[in-house]
C-alpha cells in the first residue's frame, strides 16, 4: 500500500521506484472513467456532450458489476487465481472481464488461460487471493462511477447503486419480475433500508447486494450473541462492527444517489 521513492540525490523524493497499491488503484479507475476525446478539425468545446465517449457507453455490463463489487468489498468478483510453484514462486491468472467474442462473433479473445501443470505434468490447484482494498480506493470507485459512468444522462449505473429508506420520498414499487430487499437498522435509528432486485439473480445490483450482506451479517451476529461463541471465526463485536460499516455504506450509497442520480 506504500510508495516507494528514491533514497539518494537531488530531489529524491520525487522519483518513484515503485508505486504503491493505492495509486495504482487509482489510475486504473481514472483511465475506466475516462469520457473526455480529441479530434481533429473539430471545436469539441462547443458540443461537449457529442465527444464525450465514455467506456461505460459500450462496457457497461462489464463495468458496472466490477465497480459496484469494489465498492461493496466483494472481491471475490474481482479476485486473481494462484497457484504455488515448487520453487517458492506462483502461477497467477488474473479475471477476463471483457470478451470479445461478446461484441463480435468469432472474435474469441483473450483466449482462455492454460491450467498450469507441475512437474508431473499433473494439473496444479488453483486458489482465489482476495485482495484488500484501501478505504479511499473503494470511496473513489464510487464516487468516480455514480459521477462519470452518468454522462451524457445514462442513470443507469445510478439506479444500480439506489439504496432507500422505506417510507420516505425515496421508496419504490418494483415491477413484474424484481423484489424488494429489506434491512431494518438495528442501531437506533429506526429505518428501513431497501433496494430492488430482480429475482434469482445470482448477482444482483450494488444496491440489492449490499442490502443482501447486511442481512446475512446481521444473521451472523445474532447467532454469536445468542450462542456466546465465533461465527465463522468472528466475535459478536466483530460482527457487530461488520454491519455497523456496512451501515455507513448504504448511507454513502444513498447520499451519492441524493447527488448524482436525483440532481440529472
Amino acid at each position: 500500500m506504500f510508495t516507494v521513492f528514491d533514497s539518494f540525490g537531488y530531489d529524491a523524493f520525487s522519483r518513484v521506484n515503485e508505486a504503491g497499491h493505492f495509486w495504482d488503484v487509482y489510475a486504473a479507475m481514472l483511465a475506466l472513467i475516462t469520457s473526455e476525446t480529441n479530434f481533429l478539425g473539430v471545436d469539441r468545446g462547443s458540443d461537449a456532450l457529442r465527444y464525450s465517449l465514455p467506456y461505460y457507453l459500450t462496457f457497461n455490463k462489464e463495468l458496472a458489476p466490477l465497480f459496484g463489487s469494489y465498492f461493496t468489498e466483494a472481491n471475490e468478483y474481482y479476485a486473481p487465481m494462484l497457484a504455488k510453484n515448487s520453487d517458492g514462486t506462483a502461477t497467477v491468472q488474473l479475471p477476463t472481464f471483457i470478451k470479445a467474442n461478446d461484441y463480435i462473433f468469432g472474435f474469441n479473445h483473450p483466449a482462455a488461460p492454460v491450467a498450469p501443470v507441475d512437474g508431473n505434468g499433473n494439473p496444479m490447484p488453483m486458489n482465489k487471493v482476495l485482495p484488500i482494498s484501501t478505504w479511499s480506493a473503494r470511496f473513489y470507485s464510487q464516487v468516480w462511477s455514480m459521477a462519470f459512468f452518468t454522462q451524457n444522462f445514462n442513470l443507469e449505473y445510478a439506479e444500480f447503486s439506489k439504496v432507500y429508506r422505506l417510507g420516505s420520498g425515496e421508496a419504490l414499487d418494483p415491477a413484474a419480475g424484481y423484489e424488494t430487499v429489506q434491512f431494518s437498522d438495528p442501531f437506533g435509528g429506526g429505518y428501513i433500508y431497501a433496494a430492488l432486485k430482480k429475482v434469482g439473480d445470482p448477482q444482483p445490483s450494488t444496491g440489492a447486494a449490499i442490502v443482501t450482506r447486511a442481512i446475512a451479517q446481521k444473521a451472523k451476529w445474532d447467532q454469536a450473541k445468542t450462542t456466546n461463541n465465533r461465527v465463522d471465526g468472528l466475535t459478536a463485536a466483530e460482527w457487530e462492527g461488520k454491519v455497523r460499516e456496512t451501515v455507513r455504506t448504504m448511507e454513502i450509497m444513498r447520499g451519492l444517489y441524493n447527488i448524482f442520480g436525483r440532481a440529472l
